[in-house]
Formats: C-alpha cells, sequence, structure tokens
C-alpha cells in the first residue's frame, strides 16, 4: 500500500506548489517585483462555493408535483444559495498526565474530532413558498405534527415504498474554489449524507405593520460529513460538467429589435439591432426573436 499525499484527503484538490524558502518572505525587504510575486497567492474566505444536490428526497419524487417541487429546490438553493455554514474545525482532545512526584503535567494525544453535523442554507423564498412547501412536505411526511405517524402522505399505506431512512434523506456535494471557479482550482470539497431537515421557519409569515421586506430563509439540516480523494474527485469531474457564463462577453438575451427608416405600412425589410424604442412612427411593434442555435432571426410584426 502506497502512503503519502495521494492517500490524504487533500488528494486531488488545488496544491501549493511555490518555494518560499528561496524568499525571506515577511522578513527584511519583501520582494514583490514580478519575478517573486508568484509566490505570493493567499487564501481568500470561500467567495466562491458550489452545491450540487446529488440525491433529492426518493418518497418526494413519487407524489403529485412532487418532482416539479424538487427541482424548483434543486434549482435556487443550487443557484441563489447566499451562504452555506456548518464547516467546523478539527479538533485534536488530549488528556492530562502526570508522572512522578514533582507534579510536572503534559498533555497527551487522544482522538481526534469533526463535529460538523449542523448545516445551514440561506437563501431567497419565493411568492407561493416552493422551499418552504418543500421542505414542510418532507417533515410531515416523516411524521405527522398531530397524529406523529409516518406517512409519506399515502406512499406508505398504499404498499409504494416503506418508512426507512434512505427513502427520506438527503445528499450534497459542497465545493469551495479559488478565484477562478475552475476544476483545477478547487480547495475544498465534502459529501454531506442523512441529510434532514430540522426547520421550516415561518417567522416571516407574522404580521407588523409598516414592516415589509424580502424574505430570506435559513434552512437547517443535520447530516453526516465525509472528506476523502474519491469525494475530491467526483467534485473535480461535476465542477467540470457545470455550464454558465462566467463573464459578462458570454450573455445573449437572445433577442432582436426590427425596424425601418421609413415605415410606409408593410413588414419591415431590414433587421436593425439598435432600436431603442418599440414604437415606430407612433405604432406599437412587437420585439422579433433571435434564435441563437440556428443564427437566424425572425422579424417582428407591427400592430
Amino acid at each position: 500500500m502506497a502512503y503519502g499525499q495521494d492517500k490524504a484527503a487533500n488528494a486531488f484538490l488545488k496544491k501549493y506548489n511555490t518555494d518560499l524558502a528561496k524568499d525571506g518572505h515577511f522578513r527584511g525587504i519583501t520582494k514583490f517585483d514580478s519575478n517573486n510575486l508568484q509566490r505570493f497567492n493567499p487564501l481568500t474566505t470561500a467567495s466562491h462555493a458550489f452545491i450540487i444536490w446529488t440525491k433529492q428526497c426518493p418518497f418526494v419524487s413519487l407524489l403529485p408535483n412532487g418532482k416539479e417541487l424538487q427541482k424548483i429546490f434543486k434549482t435556487v438553493t443550487e443557484k441563489g444559495f447566499k451562504s452555506f455554514s456548518g464547516i467546523n474545525g478539527i479538533q485534536l482532545a488530549t488528556e492530562t498526565l502526570t508522572p512522578g512526584s514533582t507534579g510536572n503535567d503534559a498533555n497527551i494525544a487522544t482522538v481526534t474530532t469533526d463535529d460538523s453535523n449542523s448545516f445551514g442554507i440561506k437563501c431567497y423564498e419565493f411568492s407561493g413558498r416552493p422551499i418552504g412547501n418543500y421542505i414542510e412536505l418532507i417533515m410531515t411526511g416523516i411524521s405527522d405534527p398531530k397524529t406523529k405517524v409516518a406517512t409519506y402522505h399515502g406512499l406508505i399505506a398504499d404498499g409504494i415504498m416503506e418508512f426507512a431512512p434512505k427513502n427520506h434523506t438527503m445528499e450534497l456535494l459542497y465545493v469551495v474554489t479559488d478565484n477562478t471557479e475552475l476544476s483545477t482550482g478547487i480547495e475544498y470539497s465534502c459529501l454531506i449524507t442523512n441529510i434532514l431537515f430540522t426547520e421550516s421557519p415561518r417567522d416571516f409569515l407574522n404580521f407588523d405593520r409598516g414592516n415589509t421586506g424580502i424574505v430570506e430563509i435559513d434552512i437547517n439540516f443535520t447530516g453526516v460529513k465525509y472528506e476523502s480523494p474519491a469525494i475530491n474527485e467526483i467534485a473535480t469531474k461535476a465542477l467540470a460538467s457545470l455550464r454558465y457564463n462566467k463573464t459578462q462577453l458570454e450573455y445573449n438575451p437572445n433577442i432582436l429589435a426590427f425596424t425601418t427608416e421609413n415605415f410606409d405600412g408593410q413588414t419591415p425589410a431590414t433587421p436593425n439591432p439598435s432600436l431603442a424604442s418599440p414604437y415606430v412612427n407612433g405604432n406599437k411593434y412587437e420585439l422579433g426573436a433571435y434564435h441563437s442555435a440556428t443564427n437566424k432571426a425572425v422579424p417582428g410584426n407591427f400592430k
């Protein structure tokens, strides 16, 4: 069996490969010239992070509109979460050893612990409460608030699904990257399993005259966190598969407006993407569409 860096929890993650031993670092004159600047690349806080749900609640997918609720929950929490919390530091426990008659104490290492088991996601709630309704659907299916009976909302009684932790828990991948957001720049990743929501906030439903605002919801849950080279490799592949605009130059609104310099009551002959107003010579003009897949424009119509 091979031992070393490839077996450590940080295998497949971004490596620090700069030799600071050749420089005085922060002693004496710090060299910030172009030949030495590469040595200074400080780690920043997790400003680039990703949540990827690898497993959603199985019993919900069998309920009417269940898959649609799961899709909304996945989209909002993955693409619109404001914060993620619960990653705690690893701690080493010690015991005191007092040898001989002198009473000189020494700390002896015993066990290393990681108490990361309670997590939180903050995101915006939307009109219709899709996030809260999804969480409550799971919680009340596991245990009815009044009777305390597990029902899965009829699936258990109908013999469709048995009551078991595997049928009402979820799993997610949490990934932190450097400011490139590339799969080669992953600083940290973990897999959280056995996820159970512990609360569905409703305090924003209380009324206070004159007090209005956008609702942010805290999604609190428990789970079991794992870190390993295999999880890092999965995170690398998952991040590489994500597709989204990383620069403003990639943005395509997929619409173009069309007009003509002298409208004669007929369909405009020449498309003009620079049209600033939907009105031409007092006539309402319905904007045309631009299909990026075919690179063809569909003219609009005057009304």
